[in-house]
């Protein structure tokens, strides 16, 4: 494509382009944005603060359903025929050198209780403002 800045028709074409670039004013969010952007005293959030707490009542509940799993494992190595699975509640570190299903359920309860930690810090903050 040859640019051929003498053609008349061209140029009107194009500064009718950047007058209508020019002229644009943002509309919805757009607009919002721009607003909040220049006034940093203004800005609009939603905080979909039942979303939240349903959200932080779903992860008790996976809480409390790991526990119960992890309970069980507990009791089930305990009551091992294997003598190393018979020590996982008592010494960490052979319970952390196995690769044992009691192992893994307290990682994944780590983890739940992670996310749970960090929801809920973020509640009590927004609740305080």
């Amino acid at each position: 494509m040859i640019d051929n800045y003498d053609d008349p028709e061209m140029n009107t074409q194009r500064n009718a382009a950047l007058m209508a670039a020019v002229a644009y004013k943002p509309q919805g969010y757009h607009r919002l944005a721009g607003i909040m952007a220049r006034d940093k005293s203004m800005a609009i959030f939603r905080r979909f603060d039942d979303l939240t707490m349903l959200n932080l009542l779903s992860l008790q509940a996976e809480i409390v359903d790991l526990q119960k799993h992890f309970r069980l494992q507990c009791e089930l190595d305990e009551n091992s025929i294997v003598g190393i699975e018979k020590e996982y509640s008592q010494y960490f570190l052979k319970l952390h050198k196995s690769d044992g299903d009691q192992l893994r359920k307290l990682r994944e309860i780590g983890e739940k209780i992670q996310k749970y930690s960090e929801s809920s810090d973020e509640i009590s903050q927004n609740r305080q403002n």
